[in-house]
């Protein structure tokens, strides 16, 4: 992909299928600061205009601006710019899902760019792109799939016993976060990290600030893909979409299957179940709501069968799948950091300006600052020569027959995904295949 990283389709494929694939939405209407018209991109549209294509849901929207003004509460490197960038993307009528116009800073059409393959155009694409990459790294990724599972796997470790049938279904999943979170906040977190002069975001300011608004909802990806307006059978080379949905699937059936094995009674049982609640009462409480008493959607006890088994599979879908997704890709898009720069030198250029590549390098990152970020996609991009890998059980802690059949059934139900991702990937020049199961790790590992 380093060979044509420069190209409007690349740009798009990277929204859909890179480490950041939930960064856009479906756009129904333009924010009020987004100054785009018509005449900006009437060679982009066939001659339809922008309310049309938003009729038509061909229009989606990638939108920066609240969390990278400088009053939202984060910390910027010295000298390093982040801005407050938004992004329309079109499908065009080649199918493709391409970016059209990018507008660098809110209510000012000095910084609004449209897809012209001008130099200058080229620039906005890296301004809009260290935007993806700054949220990815430390939203997407750090906070999302590492820090939010720690409370749930502390919790479980101190509230359940071996025994418990939630603990067995859960352990594979939770067994590796606390261990690697804390490698995370001594080597990449603080501001003195081998890797922080290379990022434009300080770590611990973006996951503060987002912890702040942060919903368990946030984490159940179907739901997600609805209320951004994301249907992957309407987003050409969505495979993402596609395949999380595939895999989220047989999470859920294998998570049901094995909680209805030991729950018989349904809400009765889970309402009863001293030790269930009693973990999730404290990753509510002492995981989420230590702060301002707020749980972020976490409840203080399951009153469900159908609750339990939704939350369950959140984490696991979020520990295995979803981490897979936002990680193993990071290499394979952010190894050349022209194509997605993690921090900005200059301040973004206005569209008056003369743009050449004198100015663009002086833009990107310096050697230092590439390295160090290179550096770090590279090893987060490797999988550990002793993963286990989701529908593995090389630990038994299941014994019982309907529960073994479960997990049998789960494994062929994994099976069928991998095929079809398999058969999908051998038709396409640009394969994507973060979400086989084969690639899918029990845990957060790395």
């Amino acid at each position: 992909m380093c060979f044509s990283w420069d190209k409007d389709e690349v740009c798009g494929w990277h929204m859909l299928n890179g480490p950041h694939p939930l960064a856009f939405a479906q756009c129904k209407s333009l924010p009020h600061y987004f100054l785009v018209n018509d005449n900006d991109v009437a060679n982009l549209l066939g001659g339809k205009t922008l309310l049309q294509e938003m009729n038509a849901g061909k229009l989606y929207i990638a939108d920066f601006t609240d969390i990278y003004q400088r009053n939202s509460g984060l910390v910027w490197k010295k000298g390093a710019y982040c801005s407050p960038a938004v992004g329309l993307f079109h499908v065009n009528a080649s199918s493709k899902f391409v970016p059209i116009a990018i507008q660098l800073q809110p209510s000012d059409r000095d910084y609004l760019f449209v897809a012209d393959g001008s130099q200058k155009w080229l620039l906005a694409k890296m301004y809009f792109r260290c935007c993806v990459s700054n949220k990815h790294e430390w939203i997407m990724h750090f906070f999302y799939t590492h820090t939010c599972m720690e409370p749930y796997a502390v919790s479980m470790f101190r509230c359940m016993s071996v025994q418990h049938p939630v603990y067995k279904l859960l352990r594979p999943h939770l067994r590796t976060v606390t261990a690697i979170n804390a490698e995370a906040r001594t080597d990449l977190i603080p501001a003195n990290s081998s890797i922080a002069h290379g990022l434009s975001i300080d770590a611990k300011s973006f996951v503060k600030t987002k912890f702040k608004t942060f919903s368990m909802d946030i984490l159940d990806i179907p739901k997600q893909l609805k209320k951004q307006g994301l249907d992957p059978s309407k987003i050409p080379e969505y495979w993402y979409g596609h395949d999380i949905l595939a895999v989220w699937k047989c999470i859920s059936d294998y998570v049901a299957g094995i909680l209805n094995v030991y729950y018989t009674a349904g809400d009765s049982d889970v309402k009863s179940d001293r030790e269930l609640n009693d973990w999730v009462n404290e990753c509510a409480n002492e995981g989420m709501a230590w702060e301002d008493g707020n749980t972020k959607g976490v409840p203080n006890q399951f009153t469900s069968l159908q609750e339990l088994i939704n939350f369950c599979v959140i984490i696991i879908g979020t520990g295995s799948a979803q981490h897979a997704a936002v990680n193993f890709g990071q290499y394979e898009n952010f190894r050349f950091p022209p194509s997605s720069p993690f921090i900005m030198n200059m301040p973004p250029h206005k569209n008056n300006e003369k743009i050449d590549l004198v100015r663009i390098m002086k833009s990107l990152p310096n050697g230092l600052q590439a390295s160090a970020t290179t550096a770090m996609v590279t090893s987060l991009s490797v999988f550990s020569n002793v993963e286990e890998y989701l529908g593995d059980f090389r630990e038994k802690w299941f014994i019982d027959e309907a529960a073994l059949k479960v997990q049998a059934k789960f494994k062929a139900d994994l099976q069928v995904v991998r095929s079809t991702i398999e058969e999908r990937n051998a038709k396409l020049e640009r394969p994507y295949n973060h979400l086989n199961p084969t690639r899918i790790p029990n845990s957060v590992v790395i």
